[in-house]
Parts: C-alpha cells; structure tokens; sequence
C-alpha cells in the first residue's frame, strides 16, 4: 500500500519530532536518499513501492556510496545532513 504525501510527511513530523514543515521534508528526502544507497535489489523495490512517489524516486535514485555504514554512522550521516552539517 502507498502512503499518500501527507500522510507520509505526517508520519515523518511524529517520528522524528519535527517542529516545522521544512525539518519535516528534509528530513523526508535525506533518509531516501542515504538509505537508498545502502539497500539492494527487491528491497529497495519493495521499499519504494510504499512511498508516494515523489520520496521513492529519491530512494531509487539514490546518493553514491563509496562503502556500505554501519548502523551507528549511517545514524550519524543521516543526522548531520538532516541539521545542514
């Protein structure tokens, strides 16, 4: 099932405590971006099937990863981009 856009974000604002729309929706679009690099195959495919489009596409077009994170950094990097570090 595909979450709509609102929903989506609002999910997003609850999760991560956001206080405004913009920290919502950069927060909206990094994680995508990061996590996409990192899944593979019919997990990603599976994944961005349940996102409204706009956050798929992300997801599906990932950044470029030179090495796979571990959990603790892939934490750490999604945080800095989030706050603009």
């Amino acid at each position: 099932m595909t979450l709509r856009r609102a929903a989506f974000l609002n999910h997003v604002k609850e999760r991560g405590e956001y206080g405004t729309v913009e920290e919502t929706e950069r927060a909206a679009r990094v994680v995508p971006a990061l996590l996409g690099a990192h899944l593979v195959g019919e997990v990603r495919s599976r994944l961005a099937a349940r996102l409204p489009e706009e956050f798929a596409l992300i997801l599906l077009n990932p950044l470029g990863s030179a090495e796979p994170l571990s959990p603790k950094r892939f934490v750490r990097a999604t945080a800095a981009l989030i706050e603009g570090v």
